[in-house]
């Protein structure tokens, strides 16, 4: 019997980190797809610390996450995380005033030649999974985060691809979903050390059942 391959392409939060066993959304979420397929695999392509950039990068020159992308017949792509904390940490360090407005411009560009390449490859369904806010006491988070999520909507849009709304999520229940929250301030993140961004295991079971009911439904 053919299996069904479900891929899962993004950073840190696809790769299940800080989740119990390392065992994030996209394994709860391929669990929950064996209920209901006799078969299923699961190509975890979450890199730790991967830009839109890197994830590019990744994409045009594994050959595990090639050979993935052809086989898919499910794939969620998540991503854009890091763009904005690298971008943060430029414009506070560096004092580069621009440093975010430009990662943006930037993201958008990859996230358009991710879609790309995935839709040149593969025409299976596609879910588009937009961020949440680990900083939602912050003005400037908030600000952004919103801008990002603007981004991924009119990339989903000009391709036809639904979204999951991972950020209404996540919106007001921050302290019982991100491992380690503290104040949602910005001030929390520290350059050395564990910080308060990625999801706990409940976090992860958010995401999960965002993007199954988004299959389902």
């Amino acid at each position: 019997m053919k299996p069904f391959h479900y891929m899962a392409v993004g950073d840190s939060i696809t790769a299940g980190y800080n989740a119990p066993q390392r065992r994030g959304f996209v394994d709860m979420l391929g669990a929950r797809l064996g209920s209901h397929l006799p078969y299923v695999r699961v190509a975890n392509g979450g890199k730790k610390g991967a830009t839109s950039g890197d994830l590019l990068f990744f994409m045009t020159f594994s050959p595990f996450l090639q050979s993935a992308l052809r086989r898919a017949d499910l794939i969620t792509l998540y991503v854009g995380g890091n763009d904005l904390l690298h971008a943060y940490l430029k414009m506070f360090f560096f004092r580069c005033p621009d440093a975010i407005s430009r990662s943006m411009k930037l993201y958008k560009r990859h996230l358009v030649q991710l879609v790309q390449m995935i839709r040149r490859r593969n025409p299976c369904p596609l879910f588009l999974l937009n961020l949440y806010n680990p900083f939602p006491a912050s003005p400037l988070a908030v600000h952004r985060v919103t801008e990002m999520n603007g981004i991924i909507a009119e990339v989903a849009a000009r391709w036809h691809l639904p979204v999951v709304d991972i950020y209404e999520r996540f919106l007001g229940m921050e302290p019982l979903l991100i491992h380690g929250y503290r104040t949602g301030d910005l001030s929390d993140y520290r350059l050395f050390g564990n910080n308060p961004i990625h999801p706990n295991g409940a976090g992860h079971r958010v995401i999960a059942e965002a993007v199954w009911e988004g299959i389902d439904g």
